[in-house]
């Protein structure tokens, strides 16, 4: 998004904005019906295609952040074929990638692996006895927790480190 020791400029304050907003919203809707719907990814899509095609005309034009697209779109293809993210998860990388750029995306990725870790260890040791279910179609399943959190933890650090 920038180099350390410049000061943020709008369109980077605006590119945090979205990406904040983007993974508040699609962890209300995980939280509340434990999937990331796909007209939210789509909206967030249209948002980062928006604020591209807008500030992208500067000094870097908007290739970084394709690039950043694209590799959000491998890597969380990648976690989810291994199951370590869900399909929705997934997308929500793919998306992010293309509002904060590849050098972004690859460090929000591996923190929020770290965050989901780390998350992850302490469900297990406060929450073993609590399980909840929920219904897939006709077919009952086990959910562990909610990775979107850990995607917003991941950010949250993300942006502190950058300030």
């Amino acid at each position: 998004m920038r180099e350390i020791g410049m000061q943020l400029q709008m369109p980077e304050m605006i590119r945090i904005c979205a990406m904040l907003a983007a993974t508040a919203g699609a962890v209300y809707s995980d939280l509340r019906y434990f999937k990331i719907h796909n007209r939210w990814i789509l909206a967030v899509f249209g948002t980062g295609c928006l604020i591209n095609i807008c500030a992208g005309i500067g000094q870097r034009g908007i290739l970084p952040y394709i690039a950043g697209g694209g590799v959000g779109f491998g890597l969380g293809i990648l976690l989810y074929l291994i199951h370590a993210v869900g399909a929705g998860d997934a997308k929500l990388f793919a998306v992010l990638g293309l509002i904060t750029g590849w050098k972004a995306i690859v460090a929000i990725i591996g923190l929020s692996l770290l965050c989901g870790g780390i998350f992850g260890i302490f469900s297990l040791l406060v929450c073993r006895r609590k399980k909840q279910f929920y219904f897939v179609g006709k077919q009952l399943q086990l959910h562990v927790f909610h990775y979107g959190i850990a995607i917003l933890m991941a950010e949250i650090i993300y942006i502190i480190y950058m300030l």
